[in-house]
């Protein structure tokens, strides 16, 4: 099974620390992650790209990583970065899960999932697999945009900087993208401060 970490047993940490924990690592390794771009790949090919940012996302936070994706820190638990739809176990641990192709399998708490949006396409009789940087914003359903970034690492949707900005009735601020003009419900309105945007960002 490709990218399944196995761990030594280590001290116990705190449920709600482990949760804290999990949701860093998770949101950091994700937004390395979105950095990945890869055409017409293999399964196996792809698991090898994701296992290469993997330690390189590692390596840049000076985590040794062994050759089962198991980070080491001195003063935290280690990681552990399953890909795939493996099971990692490792009680006391902090345990990711990169997923890279669709499925409706859940993620059980308090394993960290991280989504590498993926397309895919046959090619010769065989499927393929190809991914492109991706906006940095989650859709209002907590799904990772599909939409190609700007240079701000957000899309044409979610960069505050080509969204109206008016400050709607309601004290929100218009997310509409316009490009950075008012759109025709707000022309001659105020603007809210850029960043403000009803989209969460990771």
């Amino acid at each position: 099974m490709h990218g399944l970490c196995l761990l030594r047993p280590v001290p116990s940490v705190p449920r709600m620390d482990l949760f804290v924990r999990t949701a860093r690592a998770a949101d950091s390794l994700s937004s390395w992650l979105r950095r990945m771009t890869f055409k017409d790949l293999l399964p196996h090919q792809v698991v090898a790209e994701i296992r290469r940012h993997v330690v390189a996302w590692a390596g840049a936070h000076g985590w040794p990583v062994t050759a089962d994706l198991v980070c080491s820190r001195t003063d935290a638990p280690p990681i552990a970065i399953a890909i795939g739809d493996d099971e990692p176990s490792a009680a006391g641990a902090v345990v990711l899960r990169v997923r890279w192709r669709d499925s409706r399998e859940l993620v059980p708490a308090p394993i960290g999932l991280v989504t590498v949006v993926t397309t895919s396409r046959v090619v010769d009789g065989l499927r393929r697999y190809s991914a492109k940087r991706s906006c940095r914003a989650r859709t209002r359903q907590g799904r990772l945009c599909p939409v190609g970034p700007r240079s701000s690492g957000l899309c044409h949707l979610h960069d505050p900087k080509v969204q109206c900005g008016a400050t709607k009735r309601d004290g929100s601020r218009c997310t509409a993208p316009t490009g950075g003009v008012r759109c025709t419900n707000h022309r001659g309105r105020s603007a809210t401060q850029p960043g403000d945007a009803m989209f969460e960002l990771d």
